[in-house]
Parts: structure tokens; sequence; C-alpha cells
């Protein structure tokens, strides 16, 4: 059997699915469950991973992340690896503990990933396990939705612009009203797809992709197809300092050059090149 294709690209969201071996159960207890997190925590210390949601169901689990340094491939081998080697030796057990390779789908940003991130909390629902996402331990709703303290892996400013805050409500709590709409549960997403977006993302992919081998790198013309537009990775912010922070990831995570960033800001090459260093030099000392 082939392997299933990869698309990978500095800032690419994606949703992921692995699923034990034969349907196997590879959560036994809340240990293993633990240990798991711990390690989807280790992976986003080390790849730079950023996990916008997660739920672990007996058999399978769902997580929904980007990737700054298009290392996907990387991350996911060492959170199912160590996991499926830590497990095998807990329970006594050989041979794989996942039945394939994990799956994983490219997301559009703008329009889909708040979508993806209900389906994903919504798993146990759905599953009727639980009656409402709040009632799941397992998953990343309660943190998301400002009920308990987020770990600190998970990363929440993405409800900013996927929800923007107004007099009545805050992004979180506009968050757990869009998850827990009567129609939510019923909505699906096919997870066997390449990709999920507008038509126009789909098809620039799709060209991309044809004729790859696995884990091929998104060749750079099409990376502006795909990845967030300046206008919404520089909006919102409300000093220098801020719009310094914006124009460093959009440089460091999503790949544009300094000319890009300052012809959108109408400001000097050299102001844009001066933030990046200040900043850069700022991670360093605080690492």
């Amino acid at each position: 059997m082939a392997r299933p294709l990869r698309i990978r690209y500095p800032g690419a969201v994606y949703h992921l699915m692995a699923r034990g071996n034969r349907k196997a159960t590879i959560f036994e207890d809340d240990i293993d469950r633990r240990s798991f997190l711990a390690l989807l925590g280790e992976a986003a210390d080390r790849y730079a991973l950023r996990v916008y949601a997660a739920c672990l169901m007996g058999n399978h689990y769902h997580i929904v992340g980007e990737t700054p340094r298009a290392n996907l491939s990387d991350a996911m081998q060492f959170v199912n690896g160590v996991y499926a080697q830590a497990s095998n030796r807990r329970h006594g057990r050989t041979g794989h503990l996942f039945e394939a390779r994990f799956r994983s789908l490219v997301i559009q940003r703008e329009s889909y990933l708040k979508r993806v991130v209900r389906y994903v909390v919504l798993n146990p629902v759905r599953a009727r396990l639980v009656q409402q996402a709040v009632d799941w331990p397992w998953s990343t709703y309660r943190a998301t939705a400002g009920q308990e303290a987020a770990p600190a892996w998970l990363s929440l400013e993405w409800l900013e612009w996927a929800f923007a805050a107004t007099a009545q409500a805050g992004p979180s709590q506009q968050y757990e009203e869009y998850v827990n709409a009567p129609a939510a549960p019923k909505v699906t997403i096919d997870t066997k797809a390449l990709a999920l977006g507008s038509r126009q993302f789909r098809e620039h992919l799709a060209r991309a992709a044809r004729g790859w081998e696995p884990d091929r790198p998104l060749p750079f013309r099409y990376r502006d197809s795909v990845r967030p537009p300046l206008t919404e990775l520089l909006v919102g912010a409300s000093d220098g300092r801020a719009l310094a922070r914006s124009a460093y990831l959009a440089h460091a995570r999503h790949g544009y050059r300094q000319s890009d960033i300052a012809r959108h800001l109408h400001v000097d090459p050299s102001t844009v090149s001066k933030w990046l260093r200040g900043l850069r030099e700022d991670d360093q000392r605080a690492g």
C-alpha cells in the first residue's frame, strides 16, 4: 500500500488522526492519556508544534495543529513512536500499536479552523459517551472555553481572530456558544480528504501535490495560495511592540519576506529588519 501523501509548508494547519491497530484500544486508562498528552506537550516544545485542539478517545485521537517549521512528520513520529513504545512496555505488549501512519488533513485557516476544532471536541458527544463537550475530561474544550487552566502546550491566540470580542461576549464565550449550538454535533468532516477549504484552496493543493512522492514540501510558488494573508497576520496590533511581534511571526512562521511586510505596513524595510533582529535577540536571551 502506498504511503499517504503529506503536504507540508511553513504555517500549514492540520487535522491529525491516528487509530489503534485493528481498531484496538490505545488509551487503557488515565495514566496512558496523561502520558500521551505529556508527549504532545514535549513535541510542541521540541518541534514548535502549535496545538489548537486535541481529543483522546478510546482507540483513536484527534489533534488540530500548526507546523511553523514544516516538520509535521518529525513531530508526529516522535509522539506516536515514543508513546507506542511506552504503552507496549507498560502493558506487556509487542507489535504495532497504531494501525497505520497518522492521517493529516490540511485546513484552510480562515474559514475552516474553528469548524474543525469544534468537530474534534464534539467527538465524545457524537459517540454518545457524554451529553456535552464539557463532560469529557480528555479534550481541550474546557481549557479553550476558559473553564480550567490551559496547559502550556495549548495555543489559544487563534480565538482572538476567529471569534472577535463584542461588548456582550469575549472570544472564549463565543467559542463555547459555537461548540454547543444545537446543530453542531451533526456537522461532519471528510477526514479522508486531502484538504479542507474553499475550492480554490483545494485545487491549488491538488495541482501542487500531483505526482509527488510522500513528504515532499509544498513548492514555493503555491505558498501564497494557502498561507494566511498579511492582512490577517498583521491586524489588531495595538502598539509598536505588538506590531513588531506580528511582523516577526509573519516572517519566521509563514515565510513572508521583509520587503513584503514593509510594503504592506508602508514602512522602510530597514525598520522591519530592526524589529526582527531585536525580537530574535530577545528570543535567544529568553532561551
